[in-house]
């Protein structure tokens, strides 16, 4: 693509490939991605700190920080009351985790915290497409028989996923901090007015830390000790403080002139680049159009003085 004149404008969303088997080659593409786009877009402040650890003297121009759209509007719920349609008392505190199912979300933590804190009057709600047929029945046999979790597997569609907001209180995501750097499901609660449970990744720290119920850890054990610190400190109250502290804040990420701010100087480079791609384009056109129009023009003479000479 670069040998034809076209400019490459990549988004950097992980730190590496998620559930990549081959650390080595991702990090390899990534590093190669950052050197060959034009653009780079960062959805996160902190992101540039992990671009700088691939490339220490990266060309800061090409970097342009875009905050990750939020979803304000976008979901239905044409499908009801989620709770009564799996069963789930309207007094029960549900923990959510919603969308696609994959190993680097970590769910199994989710699931061990419930299978050790019966005792808690909270329910694990777990809906989504699962990732493969082998997690997917990992996961059942991890699940079965607990009453404390409710399991939905499906694809969740923009008409259903205003429903399952609803029905839940706040969502838990516990991902692998290896490779995730950005989250759209934060997002989406955050549009709805939910609260997450999540690691400290880069694009958590774009919020207020008493807003979250954010963590650190360093391994597996860490990470379940921690993750159940912060499973233990949510609650309603707390969700209703940082609804009203979220909202009334105005903070930057759902400024929507902050947002349409950036995405007007994102524009204005894309149209520079573009001009001066068909600039380019027309200069490279034109001058091999006269190359051509001389070589035919030195061709016909010499064929006629070939003919000539005859």
């Amino acid at each position: 693509m670069k040998k034809t004149g076209i400019r490459i404008i990549w988004t950097f969303h992980n730190k590496v490939q998620h559930n990549s088997d081959n650390k080595e080659e991702s990090l390899r593409n990534i590093s190669y991605m950052i050197h060959i786009s034009d653009t780079i877009i960062i959805h996160s402040r902190e992101s540039m700190k992990v671009l700088e650890r691939y490339v220490k003297d990266i060309d800061k121009e090409k970097v342009t920080y875009i905050p990750h759209m939020n979803y304000i509007g976008c979901y239905e719920s044409y499908i009801g009351d989620v709770r009564e349609l799996l069963k789930i008392p309207k007094e029960r505190f549900v923990v959510g985790f919603l969308g696609l199912i994959t190993p680097y979300k970590q769910i199994e933590l989710l699931v061990r915290y419930f299978k050790e804190h019966k005792e808690v009057n909270a329910t694990l709600l777990i809906a989504g497409r699962c990732f493969g047929k082998q997690y997917l029945k990992e996961l059942e046999d991890l699940i079965r028989n607990e009453g404390n979790i409710v399991f939905w597997e499906g694809f969740i569609n923009n008409l259903a996923m205003g429903s399952f907001l609803s029905a839940v209180d706040i969502l838990a995501l516990p991902y692998d901090t290896v490779s995730s750097m950005n989250s759209g499901s934060m997002m989406m609660a955050f549009s709805y007015k939910r609260t997450v449970v999540i690691p400290e990744i880069e694009a958590v720290k774009e919020f207020p830390a008493e807003l979250l119920y954010s963590y650190k850890y360093k391994d597996g054990s860490d990470h379940y000790s921690n993750l159940e610190k912060a499973l233990d400190s949510a609650s309603k109250i707390a969700i209703d403080e940082f609804i009203s502290q979220l909202f009334n804040n105005n903070i930057e990420i759902f400024n929507l002139e902050v947002f349409l701010e950036n995405i007007s100087k994102f524009n204005e480079m894309i149209q520079e680049e573009f001009l001066s791609f068909i600039i380019e384009y027309l200069i490279n056109n034109f001058v091999e159009t006269e190359n051509k129009k001389e070589k035919n023009t030195n061709d016909e003479k010499i064929e006629y003085l070939i003919i000539n000479d005859l």
